[in-house]
């Protein structure tokens, strides 16, 4: 087991040197000192309490949303839609807190989460199902209700759910957020790292457990290498597709609720800065593993605080380019979901 993940650590870890090393000449083409920008990235992130509260921060929905797509990845799928699925997430933990704000802090609390969870997993079961059961490709059909979903959340808002300012729902009392961190961690007073990430990394470990220890993980596996190793084990292929991709919609919500519940208070337009996308950079280093999914989002979560602290030195375009550079490179080391799933079986054997 460690063996096999140490293995699949090396391509990410090779992609994240070479994006960082093309970084480094980028830095230089503006008149910067690499080594200097550097310390001073390292410093806003985790040099004091209140940056590494916002890489916490930063971190916390990348590792939901990673999940979001390392789940149906495992399974030999691609799930595009987390950002769609974010949001359908946070806008029905927004309503129902509000619903049950007279209900008391624990109870809208509560709801608020288990709504979104729902909600995100509702969002993930229909392309899943469009791919079981009429053949409709998981990539075209995520792609294409993102634009619907974030349309209907658009339209929910403006028309029907929005306060009196119009421009977002109504604010939720402190009793149905998350706790801050800093209630705990002092020193990260000011930043808005949240009980989330707690929750996160719980799902992350659990997560772990369910795919390599448990029935469940071994047939979304075993359905990610095709249908005929499915059918030869017993196991439906379809119906692993829709628990694959349902799951991870309902890892997706969580982090819609997460901005809801732990930051914003509301929703609004504009919540998610592409959470959903950036999770499929980070579900790609984490090569099918949820516990690697950690390390991925501290990583952009580093990379996004650094940009806004190093805005007066290097452009924020520059750390985009390099988020971008990451994803790349991972794609350069070639490895797909189907091709490693292959060789997953006689792995496991032999671990």
């Amino acid at each position: 087991m460690l063996q096999r993940f140490i293995r699949a650590a090396v391509p990410s870890l090779v992609a994240l040197a070479v994006a960082l090393a093309v970084g480094a000449v980028m830095v230089l083409a503006i008149g910067q000192s690499p080594l200097q920008v550097g310390a001073d990235a390292l410093q806003a992130t985790l040099g004091t309490g209140y940056g590494l509260g916002q890489v916490i921060f930063k971190a916390t929905p990348l590792i939901l949303t990673g999940l979001a797509v390392a789940i149906p990845y495992a399974a030999g799928l691609f799930n595009i839609g987390a950002e769609g699925q974010l949001l359908v997430g946070a806008l029905a933990s927004a309503v129902v807190a509000h619903l049950l704000r007279d209900a008391g802090g624990m109870v809208a609390f509560s709801g608020a989460v288990l709504a979104a969870a729902i909600t995100g997993a509702a969002a993930g079961a229909v392309p899943a199902a469009l791919k079981a059961w009429r053949g409709v490709h998981e990539v075209i059909s995520t792609i294409m209700l993102n634009f619907i979903l974030a349309a209907l959340c658009g339209y929910l808002l403006h028309a029907h759910l929005a306060d009196e300012s119009g421009s977002h729902t109504p604010e939720l009392p402190a009793e149905a957020l998350f706790g801050r961190l800093s209630a705990v961690v002092p020193s990260w007073t000011g930043s808005l790292a949240s009980t989330s990430a707690l929750l996160a990394v719980l799902l992350a470990a659990v997560l772990q457990a369910v795919m390599f220890r448990s029935v469940l993980g071994y047939q979304l596996r075993v359905s990610g290498a095709g249908p005929l190793a499915a059918r030869h084990a017993g196991i439906h292929a379809g119906l692993m597709t829709v628990v694959s991709f349902s799951l991870g919609g309902a890892l997706a919500g969580l982090a819609g609720a997460h901005f809801v519940l732990g930051a914003r208070r509301f929703f609004e337009d504009g919540l998610s800065a592409g959470e959903g996308f950036l999770g499929i950079a980070v579900a790609l280093m984490a090569r099918g593993h949820p516990l690697a999914v950690i390390p991925g989002a501290l990583v952009f979560g580093g990379l996004g605080q650094a940009g806004l602290s190093l805005g007066a030195k290097v452009p924020r375009e520059t750390i985009m380019v390099l988020q971008a550079l990451v994803v790349l490179a991972l794609a350069a080391t070639g490895t797909t979901p189907r091709g490693r799933l292959e060789r997953r079986p006689q792995e496991d054997a032999n671990a």
